[in-house]
């Protein structure tokens, strides 16, 4: 039977998500064939766990800087990853995914459970393997995510050159002060000059 389990942190999302799959919800984290959680309630060690029973779907809503998280989460065989800002539509046709998936194998055959296992640790092992070079393949991302870290590093180069132009500003603005400054020094050394030349002369 599938039973979801949504604990995002996020009250507008999770009750929308609940209102939409309400007759599949349920209320214990333990009980669930599908768990939609987020950074807010789950911790790298919980994704580990949450991933141990093998027919459970874990989707996790992160932030693109939740670096532990998200290796967690591959390491663990989790697919389903969706990068904020989250879009609620998107993620209501991946659950809706999931249970039509979920539901096809229940009336197909299934493999021994021994088949299984083994299958599901190979693939476990191939996900930590590739972990480190972020296989983008075997994971769903929203299209926001790619956007998002592109704009950050915009705005991080725009604040850097900016940064130069006050600088830069700055500098210019020094420069004329010490110019002004050596012009009035060269005005005093030419009057005090002449004063003294003058003194000379009446001696």
């Amino acid at each position: 039977m599938i039973k979801l389990y949504v604990n995002t942190g996020i009250q507008s999302i999770d009750q929308e998500i609940m209102d939409a799959f309400s007759e599949y919800v349920c209320q214990t984290e333990e009980e669930n064939t599908i768990a939609v959680v987020s950074r807010k309630t789950v911790l790298p060690g919980d994704i580990e766990r949450l991933a141990q029973k093998r027919d459970r779907r874990i989707v996790l809503l992160v932030d693109s800087g939740d670096k532990d998280l998200i290796r967690a989460a591959r390491q663990a065989g989790v697919k389903d990853l969706f990068f904020s800002p989250v879009k609620i539509d998107s993620i209501e046709k991946k659950i809706s995914e999931i249970i039509t998936e979920m539901q096809g194998i229940k009336e197909s055959s299934r493999p021994t459970s021994e088949q299984a296992e083994t299958r599901q640790k190979e693939e476990n092992q191939g996900l930590a393997e590739n972990a480190a070079m972020s296989d983008k393949k075997n994971e769903t991302i929203t299209q926001d995510d790619p956007l998002d870290e592109l704009l950050s590093c915009i705005k991080s180069q725009v604040r850097g050159s900016e940064e130069i132009e006050a600088l830069r500003r700055e500098n210019e603005e020094l420069k004329r002060r010490l110019k002004r400054y050596e012009d009035f020094v060269a005005v005093l050394a030419e009057i005090f000059g002449l004063q003294k030349g003058k003194g000379v002369e009446k001696a």
